[in-house]
């Protein structure tokens, strides 16, 4: 027999609340939120409008956000409303039964089920080191995988799977033209990954990992990176020019160049000597102006300084200042900046949405800062899961769209922490 659905004429219509997740949920994690408008019977209802949604039982300060702008109105087309990019954020400390309520006119007001906000934090761990060594800075991604690089002379390339941080293949780096030192940096493409060690650049294809073509690029600290049909190689005295296909030179620089950023059409380096940042042309790497960032970055060493490039502002993590700073990358003028003890020996930038994540690493707090107007976010402790950060070695922080990843030069480990 089939059970007929239908709605009493004197019973209100109810807003169910769903939530994809378990009792816990971080703050800053994304999590799937779904509301259906049924009858008594718990059976659908094709209906639309507008209703309003509330966050039950947490501290005051926290806030509903879909996709990071501020969410409390929601518009139920067919008797639905769902999305896949709700977080909860702005509050503190660990909350106990919350919950997430939906009302409107003429409906009954239901709740999620009760669920426990944790502070932002540590999801799990990866021990990277006895399959690789420490990383020397070559940590990167792409799409499904991250891949690390570490200074064992067996086993240097590691690529891992997102989907559940656990599963791996490593590389023999020595078997695909590389030699004994370390992994300084890992550039990604859509067919090509890239390695550095001190003496070398290496192209290699990401299909059967066998490599294309190596280059001679022996400086202190090297670094190198893809973008389009170029490869630029940077380090202590050098910046470098080369074709992607074939890894010839086409332009150099005798500069003490650190980091690198592009948008394809400029290049923006950062000069550990002079503390300038430079804007370049892509074609010739001449200088075409710079700005004094002195009064912000303090004494350079190696990697000293990350510098990252997005909708068109150059921001600039200094290890020495515990500082990031963002100038406009039109004008080259200085806009703002977000300085704080805990970045101290900044081991690590990268940016998803409209924020940066920085590690600091002598604090072992990892930093959220708003992109817009440069403020704190959150600050997550993670010590006890790394050890502390004291050297010149930078990598990145890279992302899917629920987790962030980092690692640190003196911790084999890799991290993954709710955004």
């Amino acid at each position: 027999m089939v059970a007929i659905c239908r709605r009493e004429v004197n019973r209100a219509p109810t807003f169910r609340v769903v939530i994809n997740q378990d009792d816990t949920l971080y703050r800053g994690q994304n999590f799937t939120l779904a509301v259906y408008a049924t009858d008594e019977n718990g059976c659908h209802l094709n209906v639309s409008g507008t209703a309003a949604l509330t966050l039950v039982g947490a501290d005051g300060s926290d806030n509903l956000y879909d996709n990071t702008s501020a969410l409390s109105t929601i518009t139920i087309a067919n008797g639905i409303w769902t999305s896949s990019t709700i977080t909860i954020d702005d509050g503190s400390g660990p909350e106990t039964g919350v919950t997430i309520s939906c009302a409107a006119t003429s409906y009954t007001t239901a709740s999620s089920d009760s669920f426990s906000l944790s502070e932002y934090g540590v999801i799990s761990t990866f021990d990277a080191d006895t399959l690789a060594g420490n990383c020397r800075g070559g940590f990167t991604d792409d799409d499904d995988y991250i891949w690390y690089g570490g200074d064992k002379t067996d086993a240097s390339l590691l690529r891992i799977n997102k989907s559940d941080f656990s599963t791996y293949v490593s590389y023999d780096v020595a078997a695909m033209g590389g030699n004994a030192d370390a992994l300084y940096s890992l550039s990604v493409g859509s067919t090509y990954i890239l390695f550095n060690t001190k003496s070398l650049i290496a192209k290699v294809t990401k299909s059967d990992m066998t490599t294309n073509i190596t280059t001679a690029f022996n400086h202190s600290f090297p670094r190198s990176t893809i973008y389009s049909t170029n490869v630029y190689g940077f380090a202590s005295g050098r910046l470098e020019t080369f074709l992607l296909a074939n890894l010839s030179s086409t332009a150099d620089t005798a500069d003490s160049i650190y980091a690198v950023a592009t948008d394809g059409t400029s290049i923006w380096t950062m000069n550990a000597s002079t503390k300038y940042l430079e804007k370049r042309a892509v074609a010739t790497l001449a200088v075409a102006t710079s700005v004094n960032l002195s009064t912000y970055i303090a004494a350079t060493g190696a990697s000293e300084n990350s510098i990252l490039y997005d909708d068109g502002y150059v921001y600039i993590g200094s290890q020495g200042s515990h500082t990031v700073v963002k100038v406009n990358a039109t004008t080259m003028v200085f806009d703002s900046e977000y300085d704080n003890a805990n970045l101290g020996e900044l081991a690590a930038m990268g940016i998803s949405g409209d924020y940066i994540y920085a590690y600091g690493g002598s604090a072992q707090v990892m930093c959220k800062i708003k992109m817009s107007d440069m403020s704190l976010v959150w600050a997550a402790d993670t010590s006890g899961t790394l050890a502390a950060f004291n050297n010149g070695y930078q990598t990145k922080i890279v992302f899917d769209s629920t987790y962030l990843y980092f690692t640190n030069s003196n911790d084999g480990q890799i991290v993954q922490m709710a955004k």
